[in-house]
C-alpha cells in the first residue's frame, strides 16, 4: 500500500484548568472542615468543634485543613486515644479509645475531589 503525500497542519490546543482545579480544592477544604467539626468529639465548651477551618496554600495548589481554636491540642489525642491520668496513687485509671473524625473526612473529601475534578468543564483558551 501506497501512502499519498500531504501534509498535515498541528495545532496547539491551551486549556487552562488552574481556575475549575482551584475551585473544586477551595470548596473541598471547606466542605472537609466542616465535615470534621460535624463529626468532632463535643466536650463541655465546644472550643474544638469550632475551631476547623481550611486555607488555601502553596500558591492554591494545596488546601490545609486545620483547627485554629483554643482547642487544637487535643487533635491527635482525640483522633488516635491516649492514656487516661494515674491517680495520686500512681494507679493507672486505663485509656481513653480514639474517637476518629479527621480520618473519615478526608476519606470522603478525597473522594469528593476526584469526583468533582471530572466535573471540570474545559473552555479551551
Amino acid at each position: 500500500m501506497v501512502m499519498g503525500s500531504g501534509s498535515i497542519d498541528v495545532y496547539d490546543l491551551k486549556i487552562d484548568l488552574t481556575s475549575g482545579i482551584k475551585e473544586v480544592l477551595e470548596k473541598t477544604g471547606k466542605d472537609a472542615a466542616a465535615d470534621i467539626a460535624n463529626n468532632s468529639p463535643t466536650g463541655t465548651t465546644g472550643r474544638y468543634k469550632a475551631g476547623w477551618t481550611s486555607q488555601l496554600i502553596n500558591g492554591g495548589k494545596t488546601v490545609a485543613i486545620y483547627n485554629n481554636g483554643k482547642d487544637a491540642t487535643l487533635t491527635h489525642l482525640l483522633e488516635f486515644g491516649t492514656a487516661k491520668r494515674t491517680t495520686k496513687s500512681g494507679k493507672n485509671t486505663g485509656v481513653m479509645s480514639p474517637r476518629e473524625h479527621i480520618r473519615p473526612a478526608y476519606n470522603r473529601a478525597k473522594a469528593k475531589y476526584l469526583n468533582d475534578l471530572n466535573k471540570i468543564i474545559i473552555k479551551p483558551e
